[in-house]
């Protein structure tokens, strides 16, 4: 069992670890260890899987499965007769959303969050990047499945936020983003609209050089 969980692990990109539970919430066995909690049977996300919710997700508590942000997510295990044999569980890292995990498709310096229906806080990768959200960002998650606002972080720094539904109506992911400012915007400008021409300009004059050199000049040079 362990070893099968360890193999699937080191397949699956951000997932920090594989657990099976028994019915009364003792470790089975596990990819990367875990363990023991004698109040893991009365804790909510093991109840709640007990009493036949199909999926349960919520942060993953820093003393049980480390101290990387990350959350739990819960499915129930079934004996041959259709009983509750305990929960399969997953550890999810919260980085495994971040930009240079994504394939750089976010902005540099994007910050992940989970939150539940309620708009408090499960986890998140940097508590200093998230504020409180919009008044109607649930209302407008559901009605267009996410929602896009600007508002300054604990610091007092502007951000862009976005947050869409990770699990049904219960739980949402949280993306924030720094606002691009007028530098940021000169910079990226520069960066897309300038340098690459300038550079293609500069190489067009460094081959016609060198060709000039050696096919023109040099031949000059020896018919003088």
């Amino acid at each position: 069992c362990a070893q099968r969980l360890s193999q699937a692990t080191s397949r699956l990109s951000g997932y920090a670890n594989l657990i099976r539970f028994d019915a009364t919430g003792r470790v089975v066995c596990s990819a990367n260890g875990a363990l023991p909690d004698p109040n893991r049977r009365d804790s909510d996300w093991f109840s709640r899987v007990s009493h036949g919710e199909p999926l349960v997700v919520t942060r993953a508590s820093p003393a049980q499965f480390g101290a990387d942000p990350a959350v739990l997510a819960a499915v129930p295990a079934h004996d041959e007769n259709g009983a509750f044999d305990g929960a399969m569980t997953a550890v999810i890292r919260l980085t495994s959303l971040r930009p240079e995990i994504a394939g750089g498709a976010l902005p540099r310096d994007t910050e992940v969050a989970i939150a539940d229906e309620a708009g408090r806080i499960v986890n998140q990768t940097d508590p200093l990047a998230f504020s409180s959200l919009a008044h109607d960002w649930r209302a407008q998650a559901k009605a267009k499945g996410a929602v896009m606002f600007t508002a300054d972080d604990t610091r007092g720094v502007s951000r862009v936020y976005a947050v869409a539904p990770l699990v049904g109506d219960d739980l949402y992911v949280i993306l924030s983003s720094p606002a691009q400012g007028l530098a940021s915007w000169t910079e990226v400008n520069l960066l897309s609209s300038v340098v690459p021409p300038l550079l293609a300009f500069l190489l067009a004059l460094g081959a016609v050089w060198i060709v000039t050199e050696q096919v023109v000049v040099r031949w000059l040079h020896y018919l003088q």
